[in-house]
């Protein structure tokens, strides 16, 4: 209706705000502090979810200092918005690569904790397209984004719908 049509080129909006931004279509999406995204059941989460959803053919750039907080399993939701099912549901990654110990308490039966060292390689080697370390931005960070969004898909693991966490 009214809203279809974005005027804007670049929105700037907190994650308080992003549920009420009246233009769901976007051609990019850049998450600063993308480790507020961990928690899969926060309404800022299933809200940034919900715009990838929305937009499948917009490129998401996730910026972190911190991307995995606490436990690996903290880094699934992040990868999760990035790349919609590239490792399966949350429960099926931390079986994966988080150490586990039963626990009756819990839904599963299992209390999940650390990284299972069994997998640890996989796991680094699967995240390898998606974690990047820059200690100093050079230039034009759009400019600098551009060129990357213009490579990706030249890159392996990124066709058709790149994500990047620095």
């Amino acid at each position: 209706a009214e809203f279809d049509q974005n005027p804007y080129e670049i929105c700037v909006v907190s994650y308080g705000l992003l549920e009420s931004c009246p233009f769901p279509n976007w051609n990019f999406f850049i998450f600063d502090e993308s480790h507020a995204l961990k928690t899969p059941k926060s309404e800022r989460s299933k809200v940034a979810r919900k715009l990838i959803f929305d937009n499948p053919e917009a490129y998401v750039l996730e910026l972190s200092g911190t991307p995995m907080t606490n436990e690996p399993e903290d880094i699934w939701h992040q990868v999760e918005v990035a790349f919609p099912g590239r490792f399966g549901s949350h429960f099926k990654f931390k079986q994966r690569y988080c150490d586990s110990k039963e626990n009756a308490y819990a839904s599963s039966g299992l209390e999940f904790f650390g990284i299972n060292k069994n997998n640890a390689k996989e796991l680094e080697s699967r995240l390898a397209n998606f974690a990047s370390r820059v200690s100093k931005l050079c230039g034009s960070f759009a400019a600098a984004f551009l060129d990357f969004a213009a490579a990706a898909d030249f890159l392996p693991g990124m066709a058709g719908r790149p994500g990047l966490v620095f």
